[in-house]
Parts: C-alpha cells; sequence; structure tokens
C-alpha cells in the first residue's frame, strides 16, 4: 500500500508540461483563485508585519548594547516596505465581479505580486543572518506560498528558482562563515524542492479534479442527451415515424382543456384504411408495413395547420387533432386527406387502398360533456362512414 501510494506521488511529479492541458474555464478558476488567495496573502503580510515592526522599534529602545542595532531601521524599513506593496496589491488589483471579466492580467497580477514578496523574503533572510544565523523567514515564505498558491509548472519553477538565487545571493554577501553558508544553503535547497514539489502536486490534483468535473458535465450531457432521445422516442411510432397513442392521448388532453379554458374551437379526425386485413391477409406483412408507411407520408401532406398532430393510433387507424379548427375546415381537411389516398397506388398490389373518416368538433355552440364524449362523436361518425360504403368522410 506504502509503496504504490508513493509510486503515484511520482508519477504525478513527474508529469510533462505538456501534459497540464488547460482550457479557459480552468484558466478562469485558477486565477480567481489566485486573486482571492494572494489578497489573504496581502492582508496577512500587513498583520504580521506591523506587529514585527512594533517589536523592532521595542528592541531599538531596549537594547543598546546590540552591536547591530543599526541594522534595525533598515530591517524596519524593509517591513514597511512589505505593508506598502501589500496595500498597493490590495488598492490597485480588484477581484471582477463576473468570471467573465477575469482576464490574463489579473493573472499576471498575483503572479508578480509572488514573485515580488518572495525576492524580498530572501533579502530579508540575508540581512536578518547579520543579526543571527538562521533562515527560518525563506522557509517558512517559500513553503507557504507554494502550498497556498496554485502555480502552473513553468511559473512554480521559476518562482522557486528565482527565491532560491535570491537567498543564496544575499547570504554568500553577508555570511562570513562558510560553514554555516553550505549549511543554510542545503536547508534552503530541501525546503525549495519539499516546496516544489507540494507545489506541483497541489496544481496537478486540480487539474485532475478539474478534468473529472468536465467528465461528469459530459456524462450529464450525454446521459440528458439520451433521455431525451429515449423520451422522443416513447412518443414516436417505430414503422411510420409518426405521434404515437400515447403521444396522442396526452396531446388531445391538454388541447381539449385548453380549448374549453379559452373558449376556442378544436376538432377530431379519426382515420382507418378499409379492408386492411384483406391486404395483410392476400399480400402478407411487408405489403401492409410499406402500405402504412405510405399512407402516413399522404396523410401528412395532407395536413399542415398550426398547431395540429397527426398520430398512428395502432394498427391501421390513424387520428388528428385540430386546435383553434372549427367543423367546416376540418371537413375540408379530411377530404383533402380522403383524395391523397385516392390517388395512392402500392407498387405490385392491385387491390385499391382507401380510407374511411370521422369527424367530431366542440366550439361554443357546440360542446361535449367530456373529452370521453368528444372521442366517442369522432369513432361514431367513422363507423357511420365505413357503413354508408367506406371511402368518405362521416360526421
Amino acid at each position: 500500500m506504502l509503496r504504490s501510494k508513493k509510486l503515484e506521488l511520482i508519477n504525478m511529479c513527474c508529469l510533462k508540461p505538456a501534459e497540464f492541458i488547460e482550457d479557459e474555464t480552468f484558466t478562469t478558476q485558477i486565477t480567481l483563485i489566485n486573486l482571492q488567495r494572494t489578497r489573504v496573502v496581502a492582508v496577512l503580510l500587513i498583520f504580521i508585519m506591523g506587529i514585527m515592526i512594533l517589536f523592532d522599534m521595542a528592541a531599538v529602545g531596549a537594547n543598546n548594547q546590540d552591536a547591530y542595532i543599526q541594522l534595525r531601521p533598515g530591517i524596519i524599513s524593509l517591513r514597511l516596505l512589505f505593508i506598502a506593496l501589500s496595500i498597493f496589491y490590495l488598492t490597485a488589483v480588484r477581484i471582477p465581479t463576473e468570471a467573465s471579466l477575469i482576464s490574463r492580467k489579473h493573472h499576471y497580477y498575483s503572479f508578480f505580486f509572488i514573485i515580488t514578496n518572495l525576492i524580498l523574503i530572501a533579502v530579508f533572510t540575508g540581512i536578518v543572518q547579520l543579526l543571527r544565523d538562521e533562515i527560518s523567514s525563506y522557509l517558512m515564505g517559500i513553503f507557504f506560498v507554494c502550498s497556498f498558491v496554485y502555480l502552473r509548472p513553468r511559473e512554480n519553477t521559476l518562482t522557486c528558482g528565482l527565491a532560491l538565487f535570491c537567498m543564496g545571493i544575499c547570504t554568500w554577501i553577508v555570511q562570513d562563515n562558510k560553514g554555516i553558508f553550505l549549511y543554510n544553503m542545503a536547508n534552503a535547497s530541501l525546503m525549495t524542492l519539499l516546496a516544489w514539489t507540494v507545489a506541483r502536486v497541489l496544481y496537478t490534483n486540480r487539474i485532475q479534479e478539474h478534468r473529472s468535473q468536465q467528465l461528469i458535465k459530459e456524462q450529464a450531457a450525454q446521459l440528458a442527451c439520451s433521455n431525451r432521445h429515449l423520451e422522443q422516442l416513447s412518443y414516436r411510432d417505430a414503422l411510420t415515424g409518426l405521434a404515437n397513442r400515447r403521444c396522442f392521448e396526452e396531446y388531445l388532453y391538454d388541447e381539449w382543456f385548453r380549448a374549453q379554458r379559452n373558449e376556442n374551437p378544436i376538432s377530431l379526425i379519426l382515420v382507418d384504411i378499409d379492408k386492411f386485413k384483406d391486404l395483410n391477409d392476400n399480400y402478407g406483412h411487408q405489403a401492409g408495413d410499406g402500405c402504412l408507411q405510405q399512407i402516413s407520408q399522404c396523410l401528412s401532406s395532407a395536413v399542415s395547420t398550426p398547431n395540429s398532430l397527426l398520430a398512428r393510433l395502432g394498427g391501421d387507424e390513424y387520428a388528428v387533432v385540430l386546435p383553434n379548427t372549427d367543423l367546416s375546415t376540418a371537413h375540408s381537411i379530411a377530404h383533402e386527406m380522403l383524395e391523397a389516398v385516392r390517388f395512392f397506388r402500392l407498387p405490385g398490389i392491385e387491390q385499391k387502398v382507401t380510407i374511411s373518416l370521422g369527424i367530431s368538433s366542440s366550439s361554443p355552440s357546440h360542446q361535449p360533456q367530456s373529452l370521453a364524449e368528444f372521442f366517442t362523436e369522432a369513432d361514431t361518425a367513422l363507423y357511420r362512414a365505413k357503413n354508408m360504403g367506406r371511402d368518405q368522410v362521416a360526421v
């Protein structure tokens, strides 16, 4: 288990820069987080440096025998520089109210603030070594920054390398004891390497988290698309491509009550293919399926009113819902459907294909008591057309 954890950590740290592929969303997220966190760093610097200036001033007044008392004003001045830089950053760089307003310059602002503070920390650490042989300021500063702010691989290398270089130059200048210099540089190098590794791992984890979120979003979108497709299939007749009975019943229900509420007319046409069973028996089910598909196309060409719905109810039965359509208009549409099928001929089949149609209509002057009665009127009219000799329209 421990070995697998180590291998995983090594693989994360050894990812090539080319593998860190960013998109605009990820860049915006990282920039926004860094803006927020660098502002926290600026506030902390103001507070900590303010407290340390008070201690430095107290040390100047209390310890007159300090051999390096002349360095205290310089240290105080450097702390004031930290405070001035932080105040300037907080004042000049604002977090945009909208993510779309975040640009590349905001990233450069936060990165410049980080680099400048690390250089100042390196200089400050070098000066402090004139008072005592320790580099804790640098060690804490480099580790805190690299573990708190997200740095891209190249920026991480540049930040750590530049900070260590400045630290080494300042220490070389002020430290006379080269043994202590080598010891401090060894500690600084180890801490810088650790900080670089932590920054690398954190950034890699953030990339992987972003990719996981993108994958979840893509899968959710695909699932939603599949669900919509399945829903569409559940409302479509597989053979003809028309709306099926479920779609018809829901649409008729909605349009019926909308018409009643708004006192608008609505009409319903039921269609049945004449002697379709004989065609199936004589020519086979494949010819019957072809007939249904061709009939569906003929009926579709005749139904062109807005918001109308042509559906196959099952077998050789069709229905047409006509919102905002009175009886006379529905009668005209039914005759167009009748004529469209009369000119239709199936290749290789001698039997003439015709249809019978029944119409019911609801209007302010004639309103059936219920939706069931409205449907029954159309069904009764259809059977009346059948009984009257087929190939005709009945009301």
